[in-house]
Formats: C-alpha cells, structure tokens, sequence
C-alpha cells in the first residue's frame, strides 16, 4: 500500500482545529452581549413610561383635591362671615357687651370651626366673647383691631395666624368693622377659626401618609394651617420663603400643579394648589413622591428582577460554553506545551511512517530539521540502535502493535546520526488516528545520569571514608571497601547480620535512639561511636547520616580513633595539670599557715621581750630581730594572697570609695619609709574624678601600696641624685577608665627583664634579689588583682632611667555622689606659684583651680614682684621656700604697700599647714595632698575652714605598747582558758596573759578544753580553731550547746587562727564565737579584747554582758592618734573634735534609719564613712566595730547585722561621751 506521509505533525492540525472553534465560540458571545443589551434599553424606556404615567396620574388627583377644599375653605370663612354679621347687628342693637356665650348655650350662634366669637370695642378692649368667665383684655395693639381702627371700610378680613390671649389656642381669624347708626366707629367683631378644624378635616383626603395640605394667604403666603400625613410637621404660622416654588406659581397662576420640596420636611412632594375666588386665600394639596410611586417601583423592582435573572442565564449558558472552550483551548495549548516541551524525544509514526518528531527527538539523535525524521519509514531507525541491543528489538514492535499493548520500556545504547552513542530508556506506547493504526515512542536520553551513576560508583568504592546504605530492618543494604579496610570484616559478613551488632554493646542504646530521633529527616551529624573490628580491637567512627521516614539511612564515617586517643590523652594531661596546681596551691595556702602559727611564737615573744630591761645592744637586736619577722610575715602573707588568687578563693567586692582619699593614705603611710631612704614622693588626684568610684579598696590599696613601695625600695639611697617617685589618679574620657600611673627615676629595667617581670617567684635580675629582696610576688598578684578588677597594668622602662606603672581600670561611678566635696572655697583669691624643681606647679595650680582660686605659674619670684600689685582681694605666693620667706620690701615699694601671704612649700611631710611666720604659712611637700594645700592657702587669705575629720583619710594612729596593769583581786582571780595545740604558741600566749597581769590555764587540743570547762571556772576562752581531735569549731559549738541545754552562763570564746583569709571573722562569729584574733598575737589586740570580755563575776551572769564588753572596748577613744596626724595644737585638736561629733552624729542618724528601713548597702557605705573618720580621731575599737558592720552590712546577714547595729548605738553613745569630755579637757572649757 502506497501511503503518502502528511508532513504536518498531529499538534499542528489539532491546533488550527481548535482556532475554528475559538471563533465560534466568540460568535456566540457577541450575540449573547447583543441581546442583553437590546433587553436593558426596551426594560429602561418600559420603566420611564410607567414613571411618568404615575407622575400624570398624581397631578391629576391633586388638582382635583385642592379644587374640593378651596371650595369646602370658602364654606367655612362665608359661615365665619355670616356669624360676623349678626354679632354686628347684635352690637348695633344692644351695644359691645352682649352676652355671646350666652347666644351659643341657646344655638343662636354655632361654633364647629370657631374657636371663638368676641367684641372688640372702640378702645381696643375686648367686651364679650363666646369663651365662658372671659375677662376683659386690651388688644388695641393687636393687628386685627388697628388695620379697622383707620379702614372705614366694613369688609371681613382674613388676618394671620397667632397664638388667642384668651383662649391660648393656635387660630387665624377672620375680623368685621362694626360702625353705629350714625356711621361712627363701635368696634370689631372677631371669628377665630381653629385650623384644626382643617386638619382633622384633611385627615379623610387620600393623601397618604406623607401627604400635604396647606391653607395659606395669598398675600402675605402664610400657612394658617396645615397637615395631613402622620410623619409630617405642622406648618401652622410658617411664611413661605421668597424663592419657594409653590410662592412663585401662585403669583403666576391661581391655579395649578407642580413638583417641588415640601417646606415642611423637605421631601419631594407633587401638589395642586387652587386660590380661593371670595377670600385672599389658597389651598394645596400634595403628594409625597415616595408614596405615590411605590407601586411603580414595586414593578419597576419586578421587571429589574427578572431582567436580571434573563441576564444571568444568559451569562451562565455564555460563561459554561466559554468555559468549554478555554478548557479546550488550554488543553490544547498544554499538549502542544507538553509534547513540544517534554523532556524526553517523542515519535509519532503513521502505517510504518514517522509523521511527527518533537524538538526533543531532534536533539537527542542528532537531526538538524525535521526533514531528516518525518516521512521516514520506522524500520529506518533500527539502525539507530547499537548493534549490542540491536537483537532484543527485532519482532518486538509489530506484534506489540497488532495486540495493542504497550511495550515494556528497554534501556537501549543508540547511535546518533553524527556517530556519536547515547544511553536511552525507549517506550512504545499504541496510537490511532483516524483509524488508521499507529504508534508514538518516547525516548529518554539517559547519558548523563548513567555517567553520575558511574562516578557516583566510583566514588563509593574509592572513598577513604566508610559510606553504606542500611534498610529499615537495621542491616546494611550496601558498605564499601573502606569497611572492610578499617574493620576488617568482609562486604558479606558485614551484609548478613544487622549493623547494630557490630557496634559495642555500650553504645547501643545511644545508636539506636539517635537514629529514632532523626527519622524525619533531620541530619545526624558527627555521632562518635565505637565499632567492634573483626580482630577483636574497637574502632571510633564519627557519623553523618541522613535517616529517612520510612527508616532507610544513607550514612558516612570517618575512623577517629587516633584523635580520640590523643583527646583522651591531653584531658588527662589537662586533669593531671589541674590537680597539681590545686595541690600545689593547697599545699602553698597550708604552708603560709602553718609558717604563720610559729611566727606567733617569733613576733609574741619579741614583744614580751621588748618589756623586759634590756641593754642598749639588745634592744637592737631585738629591733633587728624584729623587722626581720615583720618582713617575713610580709612575705608570708604575699604567699597567702598569691594561693588565694591560684586556687580561685579571693573575690573583689565593690563598694564606694574615695580615690583621692586612698591614694593619700597609701602616700601617707609610706611617706616615712620615703624620707628615711631620701625619695621625694609626688602625688597628682586629678579634681575632675568623682568624688566616688565603686570598687575593691583593699584590693587597691593592695595594689598601689605594692606599686609605690616597689618605685620607693627602686629608687631610694641613691649616690648621684635624689630619688623621685610620682603617684597620679586621672580620669580617662573614651572609653571612661581610672589611670592610675607609678613612675620612678630608679634603676629601670632591660627589655630582657620587662618580658618576665609579671612572672610568679621572679624578678627582674637576679641582682635585683640579692641587692633589694623580695620574693618576686609582688607584681604578680598585682597583675591578677588588676584581672580579677577587669583592668589591665601595663609597664614601661628603660635600664638606669626608671620605670612607669599604669593601671588602668574601668570607672564604675557610685550611684550616690555627695552634693560638694568639704574642701575650703577658694573663690576670689589670686595664687602664684613659683615654679621649682622641688614640686610640679601644674599639678598645684590645677588644685587651686578646682577651689575657684585664679592660679598661675611665674617663672621666677621677681616677676611676682610685677603681677602682684595688679591683683585684688586676697593674694598668695606659693613657692618652696628656698632662703625662708619672702620679705614684701625684696619687691620694691609699690608692692610693700600690697599685702599678700605666702605658703612655703617646703622638705619634708606633714598632715596639716603650720603657721611659719605672721601671714606665712608652711607645708611639706612630701606627698603632698590637695586639703592639705587648700587648708594652706586658706589659712594664709584668712578663710581658713576646719572640716570634720570624717573627711580626712581614715588611718588607723599608732598608740604606744600598753603597760602591765595589776588586776584588783576579783579581777585577778578570774581564770582564761587557753586551748592551742602547738607547744610554742602555748608559751607565747602565756607569757603575754602573765605580762598583761592575768592567770591562765592551757589545754593541748579542744577535748581537754571541753573538759577542762565544764567545772565552769573560767571567765574567758582563747582556742585556736585547728587542733587535733576537736578542733576550735567543734569546742565552740559544744560549748553553746551545753550552755543552751543547762542553762550556764555564757563564757566569751575568742577565735585564734593564722587564717589572715577576708570574711573569716563573720564566719566564727556565726558558729558562736564573740572575738577573733589573727596570728601572730600583738600585745595591744590581746590586751583590748581581754578588757572587752574581762568582767567581775558577779557581772558574768547578766546576758547584757558581751555587749557592755564591746561597747566599753569600742567607746575608748585614743587621742594620741589625732595628735600624731595633726600635732599637739590644743586649738586645731578641738576643733577637728568638735566637728567629728557634729558630722558622725547625722551619719549615725543615717544608719539607724537605713538599718531600721532594711537597706544594707546603704548600712555599709554609711558605716565605711564612719570608720574611717572614727579612726582618724583615735576611736579605733569603734572604727573596728564600723568596719565589722560594713563587711557584714555587704554580706546581707539580717540577723548578725541587726545585733550589731544594737551594738552600734551602745558604742556610739559611749565614744560621743568620751569626745565631749576630751573636748573640754582639751578646749578647758
């Protein structure tokens, strides 16, 4: 059979097919919008017609009304008339008071549209009224009366609407001239008419129930009534406004209709008016036009319905046959879509002739047009397919044809017309067309995914990582070889058993329930387990997997072994490192204790020798031996704070101190040690500080005091020149720090010794040790105090030049700044400063500044000699005294006559300024602080202004030793206890009761202290707090527990420990202690505590005891220490007395009510203030007792807080007393 190909593929015949149809359908439309449309306009012009008929037919009917009333009107005023005429007549006969209610009663006059008939007479006065018990009104100013009054004629008028003054009714009336016989004037007969009567009258007319009828004059187009209609208004007395419509068509017509606004509510209304022919009158009638077209709009609404009902069946039917039709179109449009764009090559062949290849088909074998495919015979494209499968498509396509199925797809190798092999999966699928058999063959190139497979392949079987496939059943589906090298098992053992069995038998449960737990699809990643090798050995494998819903994980391993080996190896050595340093700082912190316990021995028996009689070679050598133990106390306690720091213990506690106030304090306390080794000590607390900072001021007293003492020892007894050490406190803007900053002029260091210098146990050279000591701790535990502060400390130096310290650390302000620093106010004095070697005159000008001083620098005191007498008020020259003052007559003449003073800046230290000279005053310039130069320059303009001694740097004095005292015999025979378990200590403490006059009984360890206590013999407890078998703790607790269950009295313990650890004393206070004492023992600490708690016996049974003891320890006030700050002046002593009881008493008004309000913070920064002026003064056991409220006030301990505070009040009240009566010993007031 001979068939021509059609070269016009399927898509494209089947594509102008449906063109036909898209513009049928678009016929169909157009003629549906056609018929709409010619619907819309005959139901539009059906509605207008029926509209206008309405309007017609409304006209009409209010025409016809309004003709009715103006007739049924004009009844009404000729019967008003007539009444008027006999009431007329009546008056002619019988005058203007006839009795008209009287003419009602017997039916002579009728009233049924009459609200009342009257007589006005000549006067204006109404004389007779049908009203029954009328009075007599004036109403000659009333309209009706006056227009008859001056018109002769006799003529009835209509008058306007108004409110009867007799009978208070809304009427409109209608008045008649009554004129004598004779022609002269009798008065004025008046009808009122009550237009309700036209209103309930109108009520009957149809004219619905937004309906109009109006009475009106034609005249003056008053409404003189009104209704009809149960939602209108009454317009009764309502004038008609000039451009109303109604008012225009009766000047124009007296008659007719129109369609206007009602002047009642406004509505839209048809009306019919009509003018009364007799009367200046006309009625109207209207219909409201909501009303009178509702039946046309119920029609209209009708017809609308149903118009839209046709439309939308109209639409429906166009929109479905649309519908149809783009649902064809598209169909269309995505079969060619699909077939055009389908990823795989499609062929369409027609009786053996391929009639349609795709783009895809052209591509895929290499055709450049279609040409080379369509029209070719399909047995052609055997030759496409390799010879390899060649064999497995002969006899497949004809029988798969004839029987109609489709044939199974084949993954077959072809050769593309270029020559070049594809891998393709080909499917044949049975096709008809017009009944003629046919077929359409899909291939799908596959090249490219068999090439992945390939790598993909390749890369499992060459990983170095362990990759597999498991099953949900938990066995491997698939591993490769790198398990078998790694493991040891083979492909086949691994394969036949689940893969859990292979892990270790530990690491089961955690396998298994990661894998639970990621079955959704999340990702495990890097899971360490360990897998049993075939050998026996145990491998560590890190996994990532991927675990799908259904159960099947997809999952890589990499062995980690060796790096958990090394792992496990470096926590070990990490654990080992550890452990030796918390050995090495336990062991560090019991060696600096037990090194401090026989020190107790060393130091306590140096004093107790110190009170024996002694040659002048041995006092000093016990002055040597001494020092000795001094400097190595103070190396024992740099261990201390050095293990501290290692072992994590020590904590930095942040309250609000003074900068200024602590740097002088460490200045004043090494100023000795400064002069005694020829340093000139500088100090700088720049005024633009706060006056509070928040931190740790042990801490950084500890630090400064290391710094500045290290520069003294560095810089000190030097052959050449004078040793120079400068201190400086400044305020860092960005980012706000406080600078501290050390510098020296000593012998500096190496950059060889800068690198080790913060180095534990080092210094800078070994030279260094042998020529200056020390333990090379120093600057360590500076640098991790600075850390544990968050601050840095940095270092710079150069050899035989000096070094420069800076500490920088964060500033922290204190929330609560005091209002003004109590410094004297310099304001409107003029300092000079001379400038000298000796001081810096910037630093000292900047002071002076901060006062409100003018202060400048002159170079030499001869230019003072020019600048001074220019100057007003108060003048002082500051220079350094070289030569002794300056005498005003050195200056010439001009100036003598110019007073001035002078401050001498001179060698040495002092604490406060002396009067040198008349108008001179003196100060040393060692460490010189800012009050103290204020105080100066005060003192010298005349303004000199104490201040109380709370605000001077809180430094506890210095007492001399305490002399043996012999106790009276009551006193004497009260025994201590002393529990210690170290056989020298036990001597020293001995030696120091006996030498301090009291008798003492010793027991080696807390057992035999127990013991030796229950007889109840002894008045006080001293026990050391570590002992073999019960230590101080536990003879403690004993103790109060007996107490407590016997009822003794309670015997004071006093803790004696070598643990110089912060805190330590609140802690043996709460386990029952009342004292603590630090090793080793001073003489002067023992003897206060023992005075404290020391009471006759009869004393002892008073439970007010302990806190009479402190009160009385804590009231003694040691003016000796005030003397040693600010010399023996009885007049400045007094004063600073004196201002101390005016300052500490509101502070300890302040702490009371803190106390009371439970504010500890504020208990601690006012009980800080306390401490340190109370010190100043020589009130040192009080000092300790503030110093004791601070620390615990911080802690927040209610209860301990609370005894102290009651404490507080004792103490306070006895060292005021003691004040006042130093006061008056001093002042012999």
């Amino acid at each position: 059979m001979d068939v021509t190909p059609n070269p016009l593929p399927l898509v494209r015949r089947a594509s102008q097919a449906f063109a036909i149809l898209r513009r049928r359908f678009a016929r169909i439309q157009l003629a549906s919008l056609i018929v709409i449309a010619a619907l819309w306009m005959a139901l539009g012009a059906l509605i207008a017609w029926d509209a206008g008929s309405e309007i017609r037919t409304a006209r009409a009917g209010a025409t016809a009304l309004a003709d009715a009333l103006s007739a049924n009107t004009a009844r009404v005023l000729r019967e008003a008339e007539q009444v008027a005429a006999v009431v007329a007549m009546q008056v002619r006969n019988d005058g203007v008071a006839i009795p008209l209610a009287q003419f009602v009663d017997e039916g002579i006059l009728k009233l049924d549209a009459f609200v009342q008939v009257g007589v006005i007479d000549a006067h204006g006065v109404l004389r007779a009224s049908t009203l029954p018990g009328f009075k007599t009104i004036d109403l000659s100013g009333r309209e009706n009366f006056r227009i008859h009054l001056h018109d002769p004629s006799t003529a009835p008028v209509v008058g306007k609407p108004l409110i009867g003054r007799t009978s208070g009714k809304a009427q409109f009336q209608l008045s008649q001239r009554i004129d004598g016989r004779d022609g002269s004037f009798l008065g004025v007969v008046i009808v009122s008419v009550d237009p309700a009567y036209f209103t309930e009258l109108y009520k009957g007319l149809r004219v619905g129930r937004n309906g109009l009828v109006l009475v009106l004059g034609t005249n003056d187009f008053i409404v003189r009534a009104g209704g009809a209609g149960s939602s209108r208004g009454n317009a009764f007395g309502a004038t008609l406004p000039p451009d109303d419509a109604l008012r225009r068509a009766l000047q124009q017509s007296p008659s007719g209709t129109l369609r206007m606004r009602s002047l009642v509510d406004g509505a839209d209304t048809v009306i019919g008016y009509q003018t009364l022919k007799d009367f200046p009158l006309a009625v109207a009638v209207g219909y409201s036009t909501d009303e009178y077209l509702s039946a046309w709009r119920t029609r209209s609404a009708f017809l609308l319905a149903a118009a839209i009902l046709l439309t939308a069946l109209i639409l429906i039917t166009d929109r479905r046959t649309s519908r149809r039709a783009a649902a064809l179109v598209d169909s269309e449009r995505r079969y060619r879509q699909l077939i055009e764009r389908s990823p795989y090559a499609v062929l369409v062949q027609r009786a053996d002739i391929v009639t349609f290849a795709n783009p895809k088909a052209l591509s895929t074998l290499g055709a450049t047009s279609e040409a080379e495919l369509l029209g070719q015979p399909i047995a052609r494209f055997e030759h496409f397919v390799h010879l390899d499968h060649l064999s497995s498509v002969g006899g497949r396509s004809k029988p798969r044809r004839q029987a109609g199925a489709a044939a199974e797809a084949l993954e077959q190798t072809w050769v593309r017309l270029d020559g070049s092999k594809i891998f393709v999966e080909v499917t044949a699928v049975p096709y008809d067309e017009n009944g003629e058999p046919g077929s359409i063959v899909l291939l799908h190139d596959m090249t490219r995914r068999k090439q992945a497979e390939a790598q993909r392949d390749q890369l499992f079987e060459l990983s170095l990582d362990l990759i597999c496939i498991t099953s949900p059943d938990g066995y491997f589906t698939r591993v490769n070889p790198a398990f078998s090298e790694v493991l040891g098992w083979t492909a086949d053992e691994l394969l036949s058993r689940p893969f859990i069995d292979f892990v270790v038998p530990s690491d089961r449960q955690a396998t298994s329930q990661a894998i639970q737990e990621h079955r959704s699809g999340a990702p495990i990643e890097h899971l360490e387990v360990r897998f049993v090798c075939k050998d026996g050995s145990v491998r560590w494998l890190a996994w990532n997997a991927v675990v799908l819903p259904d159960g099947t994980a997809y999952a890589t391993a990499r062995d980690v072994t060796e790096r958990r080996n090394a792992q496990l190896q470096i926590e070990q050595a990490r654990s080992d490192a550890e452990a030796a340093s918390r050995a090495k700082s336990a062991f560090l912190a019991m060696m600096s204790h037990e090194i401090r316990t026989p020190m107790n021995g060393v130091i306590g028996m140096i004093e107790v020798l110190t009170r024996s009689e002694l040659s002048g070679d041995q006092k000093d050598m016990v002055c040597t031996i001494r020092d000795s133990a001094n400097a190595l106390l103070k190396l024992i306690d740099d261990i201390l704070d050095f293990s501290k720091i290692e072992a994590g213990k020590l904590q930095v506690e942040y309250a609000p101190l003074s900068v200024e106030e602590l740097i002088d304090g460490v200045c004043m306390s090494l100023a000795t040690v400064a002069e005694q080794r020829a340093v000139a000590l500088r100090t700088f607390v720049s005024p633009d500080l706060p006056a509070l900072v928040l931190s740790d001021d042990t801490r950084l007293r500890q630090i400064l005091y290391n710094l500045v003492g290290n520069a003294i020892k560095f810089c000190g007894n030097r052959a050449s020149d004078r040793g120079q050490v400068w201190v400086q406190a400044r305020l860092e803007a960005a980012p706000p720090e406080l600078h501290f900053e050390v510098r020296d002029n000593g012998i500096g260091m190496s950059p060889e010794a800068l690198a080790k210098l913060f180095r534990p146990f080092s210094q800078a050279e070994a030279s260094t040790t042998r020529r200056f000591g020390g333990t090379g701790l120093g600057l360590a535990i500076c640098r991790r105090l600075v850390d544990l502060m968050n601050g840095d400390i940095s270092v710079t130096s150069q050899l035989g030049s000096g070094s420069t310290f800076i500490v920088r650390l964060p500033l922290l302000r204190a929330p609560e700044q005091p209002a003004r620093r109590n410094l004297p106010d310099l304001s409107g004095v003029t300092c000079f400063v001379a400038a000298s070697p000796d001081f810096e005159s910037a630093d000292i000008v900047s002071y002076l500044q901060s006062a409100g001083a003018a202060a400048s620098v002159l170079s030499d005191l001869d230019f003072a000699g020019r600048e001074l007498p220019a100057t007003r008020g108060p003048a002082v020259l500051l220079h350094d005294g070289r030569g002794g003052s300056v005498e005003p007559e050195s200056f010439g003449v001009e100036l003598a006559a110019r007073p001035f003073s002078q401050v001498l800046i001179t060698a040495g230290y002092t604490l406060a300024p002396a009067a040198h000279d008349e108008n001179v005053i003196a100060i040393g310039r060692q460490a010189l602080r800012r009050r103290t130069l204020l105080d100066a320059v005060a003192m010298a303009s005349g303004g000199m202004l104490w201040h109380a001694a709370g605000s001077m740097p809180g430094e506890r004095g210095r007492s001399a030793p305490p002399e043996p005292v012999r106790r009276s015999p009551n006193i004497a025979g009260a025994i201590i206890l002393v529990a210690e378990d170290d056989a020298i200590n036990r001597k020293v403490i001995s030696r120091q009761l006996a030498l301090l006059g009291y008798a003492a009984e010793i027991a080696s360890h807390g057992k035999e202290a127990l013991r030796m206590w229950q007889p109840g013999r002894y008045a006080l407890l001293l026990t050391d707090l570590h002992m073999p078998h019960m230590d101080g703790y536990q003879l403690a607790q004993a103790i109060r527990g007996e107490e407590e269950q016997h009822q003794h009295p309670r015997l004071p313990i006093v803790a004696l420990t070598a643990n110089a650890i912060q805190g330590e004393a609140n802690r043996v206070r709460q386990l029952g202690f009342d004292g603590y004492l630090t090793k080793p023992l001073k003489l002067n600490q023992l003897q206060q505590v023992l005075e404290c708690w020391i009471v006759p016996p009869d004393a002892l049974q008073s439970p007010s005891a302990p806190s009479s003891c402190v009160a009385s320890a804590a009231s003694t006030v040691d003016l000796g220490v005030l003397k040693g700050i600010v010399g023996d002046d009885a007049e400045i002593v007094g004063e600073l007395l004196k201002e101390y009881l005016d300052s500490a008493g509101g502070l300890a008004d302040d702490l009371r009510r803190h106390a009371r309000d439970a504010l500890p913070r504020e208990v601690a920064a006012v009980a800080h203030k306390l401490k340190s002026s109370s010190r100043s003064i020589g009130a040192l056991g009080f000092g300790d007792l503030c110093a004791e409220l601070e620390t615990v006030a911080r802690q927040g301990d209610a209860e301990p807080l609370s005894e102290l505070v009651a404490q507080f009040d004792t103490a306070f009240s006895g060292v005021s007393d003691e004040v006042h009566r130093l006061l008056q010993t001093v002042t012999g007031a």
